[in-house]
């Protein structure tokens, strides 16, 4: 005789095993591997004439010199310098995009864009509470930062460094 905690128990198990064949279903899923927006069908071609060397190096017993051993560091290194300039100019590019965006609405989705992340946005960021202000917050700062170093730059470098070591936050390490 079945009690009332087995049966729903068994109707637990029952409606959890359905939800997850419904799942595997109907939502897609991604490899193990990363997806990077910024990767494109030449990536594709030099990572797949980099595996190709790779094989064929580990084919004839890995030589550490000859022919084979420099084409394979050669295909690796191309591969890996495309990927650092796709990802390099891509961020660039998506950054000054981003600054230029006027729209909280569209500030936002551009930065879920770029981060590749659905997270909640923060309310408050800082001082700044809202959309609105943490966008003047974000410009404000990258407008500083991004200025060209100069004397009088130096000079609030070193201004804002003697405030730091008179508050005493500065560790006893620090002269």
């Amino acid at each position: 005789m079945h009690t009332t905690n087995s049966c729903i128990d068994k109707y637990y198990d029952d409606i959890a095993k359905r939800l997850l064949k419904a799942a595997k279903q109907c939502i897609p899923t991604s490899t193990g591997r990363c997806t990077k927006h910024w990767w494109d069908d030449e990536l594709n071609d030099l990572l797949q004439i980099s595996l190709d060397r790779h094989s064929l190096w580990v084919t004839v017993g890995r030589p550490k010199e000859g022919v084979i051993y420099a084409e394979m560091q050669r295909a690796r290194l191309r591969y890996k310098y495309a990927i650092r300039v796709k990802r390099n100019t891509f961020s660039n590019n998506q950054w000054d995009e981003l600054y230029n965006i006027q729209s909280n609405e569209d500030f936002w989705d551009r930065l879920k864009f770029i981060k590749g992340s659905d997270k909640v946005i923060p309310g408050k960021v800082g001082d700044a509470v809202g959309n609105d202000q943490i966008l003047e917050l974000f410009r404000n700062y990258f407008k500083e930062i991004g200025q060209p170093y100069n004397n009088e730059s130096k000079e609030v470098f070193k201004q804002k460094c003697e405030k730091l070591k008179n508050s005493g936050n500065f560790g006893s390490g620090y002269t």
